[in-house]
């Protein structure tokens, strides 16, 4: 007799009465596969073990649906080890801000020591001499201590980067006697070295510090995680400014194949709502499904879309598998989110619920053009380059995206 898929996999003999035997054939083996590595073996055996023989089978079912959802999930596995490694560069990044403290401070300690009575020991920005005494002393008058407290951050390695010994000197002293650290933000990595050892620009934080938002994934939970932490740090660093939500997002689809939940937009609508500043929504490329319903969800006049953007609304799409009871709770769930979501694009276009239900019995597609009138975005935004009669820059400007 064959071993199952199971024992095969894990190199042991599948004895009579294999717990795994029923439910993984040796003929399926990337079936097992899939659960071993989200789940695990030995999860899987203790979880059937523990199970009465006729709930078995439903509960593979659904250990084998979710493992496939994950394993084809774009960020699964990759959310530790991305973790890790940033763990890793702050680290280091710590330990080379000290070394070039301590490199700076005996620097600064040798120029102090030779520097004769009438020489210069140290040079402002403005190159104006100082006497070596009243240089000595303020190189005296901040302990060791308290040099390196000020360089934890990124505000003393852009000063070494960036500019002279003297500037940087220049920063430590002044942060010192003002009582707070020097803040600034290291949007794009400072230069070191030649053309070869330049690290790629940090251009999603370069977008961040200018309040944009980029949903340019479906939605799956770590992107949805991610647009949530950053609405609510925008709202923590300024209530007032608005926020630039910019779109191209296949909503919980792509290529027909379901990769997250409608709740996932909700919980992302739902922060929207929540936060103080507006939020002005521009769609990029598309927007279909649930990320027409957040591209609607922005701040009224100031929902726009690029004039070779497309524009998508559908119902909920379901995949469920069990017993008949259970599907039964799944077809109301499925029911309640699409009514849930028929609600939302009322209240966002302006148009009656059984209308919105009509439409959407099938993918409907739109224009910008199209869009506008039915009430889903407020404007198309034209280049400068095109027809002039379009609004161009005046639109642009009068929605506060340029």
């Amino acid at each position: 007799m064959s071993p199952c898929a199971a024992c095969k996999l894990l190199r042991r003999r599948c004895a009579k009465g294999c717990v795994f035997a029923p439910y993984f054939p040796p003929d399926e083996p990337q079936k097992f596969a899939n659960v071993h590595k989200v789940f695990g073996a030995s999860n899987v055996n203790k979880m059937l073990k523990d199970l009465p023989v006729h709930q078995r089978g439903d509960a593979v079912s659904s250990m084998v649906y979710e493992a496939n959802a994950r394993v084809r999930d774009p960020v699964y596995g990759c959310v530790g080890a991305i973790s890790s490694l940033q763990q890793q560069v702050i680290h280091l990044q710590s330990q080379l801000t000290v070394a070039n403290a301590k490199i700076l401070s005996m620097q600064m300690h040798n120029q102090s020591s030779h520097a004769g009575p009438n020489k210069t020991p140290l040079k402002t920005l403005k190159h104006n001499s100082r006497s070596s005494s009243s240089s000595s002393t303020t190189a005296k008058s901040i302990p060791e201590s308290d040099f390196l407290c000020p360089i934890l951050r990124s505000s003393c390695q852009s000063s070494i980067a960036g500019n002279g010994m003297s500037s940087a000197w220049s920063t430590l002293h002044q942060s010192y006697h003002n009582g707070h650290r020097g803040i600034v933000t290291m949007v794009i990595p400072f230069q070191r070295g030649d053309a070869t050892q330049q690290p790629p620009p940090d251009l999603p934080s370069y977008l961040f510090k200018n309040r944009i938002v980029f949903l340019g994934m479906s939605l799956v939970p770590s992107v949805t995680e991610l647009i949530m932490a950053e609405l609510l740090y925008l709202q923590y660093e300024d209530p007032e400014k608005p926020i630039y939500m910019y779109i191209n997002s296949t909503g919980t689809t792509k290529d027909g194949e379901k990769l997250g939940y409608e709740t996932e937009a909700f919980a992302i609508y739902d922060t929207m709502r929540y936060v103080k500043p507006p939020i002005f929504t521009l769609c990029v490329g598309n927007a279909w499904g649930e990320a027409a319903l957040l591209l609607a969800a922005g701040s009224k006049g100031n929902r726009a879309t690029l004039p070779s953007a497309t524009i998508m609304i559908k119902q909920p799409i379901a995949q469920f598998r069990g017993q008949a009871t259970d599907l039964d709770i799944a077809r109301k769930e499925v029911r309640n989110v699409k009514a849930e979501l028929v609600g939302l694009y009322a209240r966002h276009t302006g148009h009656s619920p059984e209308k919105i239900e009509e439409d959407i019995r099938r993918p409907k597609y739109f224009s910008p053009e199209e869009a506008v009138e039915y009430g889903i975005i407020d404007k198309v935004l034209y280049s400068d380059k095109g027809d002039e009669r379009k609004g161009v820059v005046a639109d642009l400007r009068k929605a506060q995206l340029i």
